[in-house]
């Protein structure tokens, strides 16, 4: 289904848009508002972690350090390293959802 068929442009061409086309250009500055809105509730749950789990979320997820090399960085334990992880997700998991069910 065509939305609107023109004669043609400067070009010569033929400018067709579908409704696809126009739905998609409408749904991008919604789409990137909840975008960004998201990144900042991920960030703000982020900061909110203890700094040993936020530290060792960080060097794993962002820095794409591995558990060992994280836990060099610590000075701590491999075991310690994934424990603070494992908290750190929880505790993200916990947040966010809670957040999306509009509960804050």
């Amino acid at each position: 289904m065509k939305l609107f068929i023109g004669q043609s442009n400067c070009n010569g061409n033929n400018p067709e848009l579908t409704t696809t086309a126009v739905l998609e250009k409408q749904q991008q500055p919604f789409e990137e508002a909840v975008s960004s809105e998201r990144k900042d509730q991920v960030r703000k749950a982020l900061f909110g972690l203890p700094d040993k789990q936020r530290t060792a979320l960080i060097l794993v997820y962002y820095q794409y350090l591995s558990y060992r090399e994280a836990a060099e960085a610590l000075d701590c334990c491999l075991g310690t390293v994934k424990t603070h992880i494992y908290r750190a997700l929880r505790k993200l998991a916990k947040e966010l959802a809670d957040i999306g069910d509009g509960a804050e």
